[in-house]
C-alpha cells in the first residue's frame, strides 16, 4: 500500500532545527527576581512573596541578595514567615536592602529562639545593610534572642545602615529593637520602637558581647526585668559602645539604664543618654544602671534636671554648666573645630542644649572643586560647595568660623556665604590643596565638610573626589615585590610587573612613577 504522508517540504527540516536550538538556548528558570546569588550579581528581591522564599531554602543562606523595591509582608501572619537562618544554621550570605523598607513583618511564637527577620547571622562575609524595617511586630513568647531585623549576630557578621521604626519586639531572654544578641559589628543603626521582656532588653541590641557598636541611636520606650537600657540592656566582655545615644524611655527592676542597663568588664566611650530612667530596685542610673562606677572618666550629669545630687560616678553640674562647650572641653572632650583635644570631631553643642555627637548635625548636599584632583599639578584650592536647604538665610551661618574637612583637623579658608540662583544659601569653603593631597596616602574615598550655624548647631555634607596622585599603599607593593623573578601570569605580581617581564625591577618602577594611580571612590 502506498504511503499516504507527504514529504518534508525544504523548509521544514530547517524549522524544525531552529525551533531545538531555540529551545535548547531558552535561559533556566530565574529563582526570586533575577540573578545568580554572586557577590556581582545578586538574586533580586522585588516582593513579599521572594523574600519569603529565601527562609524556606537554607542552600540559598550563603547567597547574596538585594532588594528591588519597598515590600509589604503584612500578608504573613503567627508564624508563616520562612525566618532566614536558625540558631544552628545560620544566614552567611549578605543582604543590601539597598536603601529600601520593609514593612509589617509580623512574628508570634510562643518559645521560639533566634527570632527576627533574620534568625542568626554570622560568618566571615556575612552582612545586613541598607534596609529599614518599618511597623514590625514581634512576639516571641518566652523565646530568647530576639530582634525585629536579626535575632542574633555572630562574631564575624556586621549590620550596616539599618533601622527599626515604629514597630514592637517583645521576648524573655536577649531582647532588642533591632538585633538580640550581638558579638558582631554594628554600624550607623537606629531604633524608635517599643521593646519588652524579662533580662537583658535594650532599645537597639538586647546583649552586646564581645561585639561593637558604633554610631547608632534608640529613642523608643524599653521595658523589662533587668539589665534594661535605653540602647543595651547588657554589655559584657570586650563589648564596646561609642558615639552612641539614647532618649526616650526605659523602665524595670534592677540595673536600669538609659544608655545601658548592665555593663560589666566592657567599653563605653563618647556617649550619652536624656532617657526617662525608672527602675524599682537596686543600680539605676541616668547613664548605666549597674557595673561602670569603677572606670568612669569625664563624665557629666545635670544635677537640676535629675533630681540627683550625688552618683556612683561622674560629675554632677548644674543645667548652666552643662550647656557650656568650655565645661566639656577642659575635661578633654574633642569638638568639632578645636584640635588640641584631638582631630576625630566628636561632639558640638547647639545653644542651650547639651553636647550632640559630630553625627546628630544636618545633612546636606555638596559638590567639591575640581571633581578630579591631580596632586601633580599646580593650584591652591579644593573647594566645597555646600547647600543649605529652603528656608535658611545667609545670616544662619556662623562665617566667622572656618569650615572643617572631617576628621583630619584641617580647616578652611574664610568662607563665602551667599544666595545662589535657585534661591538657596550656599557655603563655599576652600581647602588647601596640598593638606588634600596628603590624605591620598590613604585612599579617602569620601570627604566629609563640616560647617556651623549662628545657634551652634552643625552642618554635614560628604562628597567624593577622585585623586590622582602616587600612592603609599602602591609603592609598598612594588617594594614587597621587589627583584622578585616569579611574577608570571595571571596576575603578574597583582600588575606590579608593568612591563610583564616576569620580574619586577627598574624598568617597572619607571613605568610606575610615570604612571597615574587613580583612587576612585564607587
Amino acid at each position: 500500500m502506498a504511503n499516504s504522508s507527504k514529504p518534508f517540504s525544504k523548509l521544514t527540516i530547517p524549522l524544525l532545527l531552529l525551533l531545538v536550538i531555540c529551545f535548547l538556548h531558552q535561559p533556566a528558570f530565574a529563582k526570586y527576581g533575577g540573578g545568580t546569588g554572586e557577590p556581582n550579581d545578586p538574586y533580586l528581591i522585588y516582593d513579599a512573596n521572594q523574600m519569603n522564599a529565601i527562609g524556606a531554602d537554607s542552600n540559598d543562606w550563603d547567597k547574596c541578595f538585594k532588594l528591588m523595591d519597598d515590600i509589604d509582608l503584612s500578608a504573613f501572619t503567627g508564624t508563616s514567615f520562612n525566618i532566614i537562618g536558625t540558631c544552628t544554621t545560620p544566614f552567611t550570605g549578605t543582604f543590601d536592602g539597598n536603601g529600601l523598607t520593609i514593612s509589617n513583618f509580623t512574628y508570634n511564637s510562643t518559645g521560639t529562639h533566634c527570632i527576627g527577620l533574620f534568625g542568626l547571622v554570622d560568618d566571615h562575609n556575612a552582612e545586613i545593610k541598607n534596609v529599614g524595617l518599618i511597623a514590625p511586630a514581634v512576639d516571641a513568647g518566652l523565646g530568647d534572642y530576639v530582634g525585629s531585623l536579626v535575632g542574633s549576630l555572630g562574631y564575624y557578621g556586621t549590620i550596616t545602615n539599618c533601622y527599626f521604626q515604629a514597630g514592637s519586639v517583645s521576648g524573655e531572654l536577649c531582647v532588642g529593637g533591632l538585633v538580640g544578641f550581638n558579638v558582631g559589628t554594628i554600624t550607623d543603626c537606629y531604633s524608635t520602637g517599643t521593646v519588652e521582656g524579662g533580662s537583658d532588653i535594650g532599645g537597639l541590641v538586647g546583649y552586646n558581647y564581645y561585639g561593637t557598636i558604633t554610631n547608632c541611636y534608640a529613642t523608643g520606650s524599653v521595658t523589662g526585668g533587668e539589665e534594661v537600657g535605653g540602647v543595651v540592656g547588657y554589655n559584657y566582655y570586650h563589648g564596646t559602645i561609642s558615639n552612641c545615644y539614647a532618649t526616650g524611655t526605659v523602665s524595670g527592676d534592677e540595673r536600669i539604664g538609659g544608655l545601658v542597663g548592665g555593663n560589666s568588664r566592657a567599653i563605653i566611650t563618647n556617649c550619652y543618654s536624656t532617657a526617662s530612667v525608672s527602675g524599682n530596685g537596686w543600680y539605676v542610673g541616668g547613664l548605666v544602671g549597674g557595673g561602670f562606677a569603677d572606670n568612669v572618666s569625664n563624665s557629666f550629669w545635670d544635677i537640676e534636671t535629675s533630681g540627683q545630687l550625688s552618683s556612683a560616678g561622674g560629675t554632677g553640674l548644674p543645667t548652666a554648666e552643662m550647656q557650656m562647650q568650655v565645661t566639656f572641653t577642659d575635661a578633654g572632650w574633642d569638638f568639632v573645630g578645636e584640635t588640641f583635644n584631638g582631630i576625630e570631631d566628636i561632639w558640638f553643642i547647639p545653644q542651650q542644649d547639651y553636647p550632640h555627637l559630630w553625627w546628630e548635625g544636618m545633612q546636606v548636599p555638596m559638590k567639591l572643586t575640581p571633581r578630579t584632583l591631580n596632586c601633580r599639578s599646580y593650584g591652591n584650592w579644593v573647594k566645597a560647595h555646600l547647600t543649605l536647604p529652603q528656608g535658611f538665610s545667609v545670616a544662619d551661618v556662623d562665617s566667622n568660623r572656618p569650615a572643617v574637612l572631617h576628621s583630619f583637623g584641617f580647616q578652611s579658608a574664610p568662607l563665602y556665604v551667599f544666595v545662589n540662583e535657585n534661591e538657596l544659601v550656599e557655603v563655599e569653603a576652600a581647602f588647601e590643596r596640598e593638606q588634600v593631597c596628603s590624605l591620598a596616602g590613604d585612599r579617602p574615598q569620601k570627604l566629609t565638610v563640616a560647617g556651623f550655624l549662628t545657634d551652634g548647631n552643625i552642618f554635614l555634607a560628604t562628597s567624593t573626589v577622585r585623586m590622582i596622585t602616587p600612592g603609599a599603599n602602591d609603592i609598598e607593593e612594588l617594594a614587597l615585590y621587589w627583584l622578585n623573578a616569579d611574577c608570571a601570569q595571571p596576575d603578574f605580581c597583582n600588575g606590579i610587573d608593568m612591563n610583564r617581564d616576569s620580574m619586577v625591577n627598574f624598568p617597572d618602577y619607571a613605568l610606575f612613577l610615570n604612571s597615574q594611580v587613580e583612587f576612585v571612590s564607587h
